[in-house]
């Protein structure tokens, strides 16, 4: 197969508690794993591993409840995605995703550059991300939670924007971790067309 050497990007999408931190950080260590073992001249041998979570991007968790500071929030996550897209990275956002509008953005991002992306969606039931949160010791408000859960808009892989779509159960030890690699180095990219491509600037 051909590998793209273009900018591949990993969107988490996930409720809180649901596992997702815990499978992002546990991406970006198999990445680093994969691609030190690599031989120089190899598919993937250049790649650098980047995530972007909340933690990392100074988000307090009480910055979601409100629709205004919830949508600054979106921009600092799609900020942090345009700064990091090189040719030679690999990009994890770990962010909840729960707006398909968000994630249709993001596509669009993408593809604009013609890379490679996927959705990783981390699925647990509500019941069990409040048991996981009550556990923590930088709990989420249980209501802010429940709150996000009504209003998460579920990865759909029908949705171009949401495909190729990798799901995980909260209860999956393992990540597919040779599927996220195939997707990520080996799969064609989308091409960028007229609605995506990024304009020149004028003069």
């Amino acid at each position: 197969p051909n590998i793209t050497t273009t900018m591949p990007l990993v969107i988490f999408s996930g409720l809180p508690s649901s596992g997702k931190t815990t499978r992002a950080k546990a991406l970006q260590e198999q990445l680093l794993s994969k691609i030190s073992s690599l031989p120089p001249s190899s598919p993937g041998a250049n790649l650098k591993v980047i995530l972007h979570n909340d933690e990392s991007l100074g988000i307090q968790k009480e910055e979601y409840r409100e629709s205004k500071t919830e949508k600054s929030l979106r921009g600092l996550h799609m900020s942090a995605v345009k700064r990091d897209i090189s040719r030679n990275n690999i990009v994890i956002l770990d962010s909840p995703a729960y707006i398909k509008g968000f994630r249709y953005q993001l596509h669009c991002e993408a593809k604009a550059l013609s890379t490679a992306c996927c959705v990783i969606h981390v699925m647990a039931p509500l019941s069990t991300c409040l048991e996981w949160n009550d556990q923590r010791s930088d709990k989420w408000d249980p209501e802010l939670l429940k709150a996000l859960s009504m209003r998460y808009e579920e990865p759909d892989g029908n949705s171009r924007w949401d495909s190729p779509l990798i799901p995980i159960a909260y209860d999956d030890k393992d990540i597919p971790f040779d599927d996220i690699w195939n997707t990520l180095v080996f799969a064609k990219p989308p091409q960028a067309n007229a609605a995506t491509m990024m304009k020149p600037a004028t003069k």
